[in-house]
């Protein structure tokens, strides 16, 4: 049993690679007449959701980095250190 495939190619249409042709015709085949097992969400839309979380957990960290307040005797410190080297 020979099967035959056709492709329309527009003029100007970059082609698309044979793995992704046949996972066109394979997703295809799995919807054929029965559209029970579409799933609620592609891939595209996962991605902008997981897209959308991790900018929202951006903004979130820089929310409260924005919040924290730098430690109090960093800079007294090091000065000091500094003037005693100096001093030696």
């Amino acid at each position: 049993m020979s099967t035959r495939v056709g492709l329309i190619v527009p003029h100007e249409y970059k082609l698309l690679s044979i793995a992704a042709i046949l996972e066109v015709f394979e997703t295809a085949n799995k919807l054929s007449g029965d559209f029970s097992n579409i799933p609620d969400k592609d891939n595209g839309q996962m991605i902008r959701a997981a897209a959308s979380e991790r900018a929202n957990k951006k903004e979130a960290a820089k929310n409260e980095w924005n919040k924290s307040e730098p430690a109090p005797n960093t800079k007294s410190n090091t000065e000091k250190l500094f003037n005693e080297w100096i001093k030696e």
